[in-house]
């Protein structure tokens, strides 16, 4: 944090699966936390965070990959905080296929760029499709863009993604 605290996301898990926030001072010492459930809670409850970034407002963006409305399916979940770590607005991107989101990057207008995977493995165990999908959003949670690979070609997530000076990727 701009003060020297750190912040942590990560999984909790007993019988529901949640992100747990938790800010911690240089010391160590718990200064705040925060669990995040599922939107659909409680007749959803799978949600882990996969990666956290600062915003420009001083707020955060939590990446997720949660469980969808349709059985087994996975979908990305972002959830947008304030800076004393209200919700400001969470939105889904997904539909009945299994996306998992694994890198994300702020740009300075506040929106989001977001490295994921897509691939239908949740509803055959033959002739499964991966695709890489790069999902650009801008700071409200609206779409502004999608990029697929071409079925077959690289089979696997956008792991790591990296802004240019003149805005590509």
């Amino acid at each position: 944090t701009p003060d020297g605290d750190f912040l942590l996301v990560g999984a909790e898990r007993d019988s529901l699966s949640r992100a747990l926030l938790v800010r911690v001072d240089v010391q160590g010492n718990i200064l705040a936390e925060r669990n995040i459930v599922h939107p659909n809670y409680a007749e959803y409850s799978f949600l882990e965070p996969v990666d956290m970034q600062w915003t420009p407002d001083q707020g955060l963006i939590i990446t997720c990959w949660q469980e969808g409305l349709n059985s087994g399916d996975v979908n990305i979940g972002v959830i947008k905080l304030d800076s004393l770590w209200n919700n400001q607005w969470r939105k889904t991107y997904g539909n009945l296929k299994f996306e998992r989101p694994w890198t994300t990057e702020i740009l300075a207008d506040g929106s989001l760029i977001i490295g994921a995977v897509r691939m239908n493995i949740n509803q055959t165990a033959e002739n499964y499709t991966w695709q890489t999908w790069i999902l650009a959003i801008d700071s409200l949670g609206n779409e502004l863009w999608n990029y697929f690979s071409p079925i077959e070609q690289l089979r696997d997530a956008a792991n790591g993604l990296f802004v240019l000076e003149n805005g590509d990727l």
